[in-house]
């Protein structure tokens, strides 16, 4: 995206237009691609002879704990989008290049790609939520060996950006095969089967994942006292006292 959004800005910098033309262009393309989903698929049959009622779909909804167990762990999990939320605005402080960020998110779609795949053999050997916290301490060992080793080799970065990518592939597969299996138990209990609310829900879990990803990373960047062209935010924070043009927030 910053590669296109610089080519869309007809310019040696990367403006605004640029930003919206880009983000506005890849929305479309992405919304053609959904339509796709329409196409050959397949609704499985069932036996229920009547409609579901509005509160009837919503009361079974929240008589599913399984299903509330995968939302509530995957709410939890918010801190593996981190990453993604704020990996732009990182590249650019720590190697003056949003183009970067096209290479890191690279290593994290490789590691997702490549984890969609294994994971289905993995879930023969092992249980899907043995798994899916299985690799969630492994996504959070992976994390902290990140902060002590550090940012400044690029190479030894993305490699550990393609691992947390492989964690990240391994709980989106597994999660979306929790939640079948939950609305697979459920008809079961229940004889009413809801896949669509289920997955519904999944969808919602999701945007609440990415929305607190977004505030945490803006919190722990209000906290580091980071400011715009200050290489100390303790000396920027003195020298915005004394009205410094070089130090703006």
């Amino acid at each position: 995206m910053p590669w296109l959004a610089h080519a869309l800005s007809f310019g040696p910098k990367t403006t605004g237009a640029g930003w919206s033309i880009a983000v506005f262009s890849t929305s479309i393309v992405g919304m053609v691609l959904y339509v796709l989903a329409g196409v050959f698929g397949r609704e499985r049959r069932t036996t229920a002879q009547t409609r579901l009622t509005f509160t009837g779909l919503f009361r079974a909804l929240f008589r599913n704990r399984p299903l509330l167990m995968v939302l509530l762990g995957s709410v939890l999990g918010f801190g593996r989008y981190i990453v993604q939320a704020g990996g732009a605005l990182f590249v650019v402080i720590a190697y003056n290049s949003e183009g970067l960020f096209t290479i890191v998110g690279a290593a994290i779609i490789a590691g997702l790609v490549i984890a969609s795949f294994a994971t289905p053999f993995l879930l023969r050997l092992m249980k899907p939520r043995t798994l899916v916290v299985g690799s969630s301490l492994v996504g959070t060992a992976l994390y902290i060996a990140m902060w002590f080793v550090g940012y400044r080799s690029i190479p030894v970065l993305i490699v550990f950006i393609f691992l947390t990518g492989l964690t990240l592939g391994v709980f989106g597969v597994v999660q979306t095969t929790m939640i079948a299996d939950a609305v697979d138990d459920a008809e079961r209990r229940t004889g009413m089967r809801n896949d669509g609310i289920s997955f519904a829900t999944l969808t919602f879990s999701a945007k609440i994942m990415n929305a607190l990803s977004v505030l945490v990373f803006g919190l722990f960047i209000v906290l580091a006292g980071y400011e715009k062209g200050c290489t100390s935010p303790r000396r920027c924070r003195a020298s915005s006292t004394r009205a410094s043009p070089s130090c703006r927030p």
